[in-house]
């Protein structure tokens, strides 16, 4: 579990200094800002790549989970009231 948190607080820093980096241009920017616009996209661009894959390594993990423990499956818990 520890890895995983660590890959998607990865993710985010990374998307998040790629905004910075890039900044928010209403006009066009001249040829030494676009090649940070440039730049802070491929921040961006690797930050959601680490997302994915934090998004696919979360789905395999739920997917390898172990069945619940005394032969119970899911749904069939007893609710409040009721006798088992």
């Amino acid at each position: 579990m520890g890895t995983w948190i660590l890959l998607v607080l990865a993710s985010i820093l990374l998307i998040g200094y790629g905004i910075w980096r890039a900044g928010w241009h209403i006009r066009l920017p001249s040829p030494a800002e676009q090649r940070e616009v440039w730049t802070g996209s491929l921040f961006i661009y690797a930050g959601c790549a680490l997302s994915l894959g934090a998004a696919v390594w979360s789905g395999a993990r739920h997917l390898g989970a172990r069945p619940p423990a005394a032969g119970i499956t899911p749904g069939e818990e007893s609710q409040p009231g009721q006798s088992a």
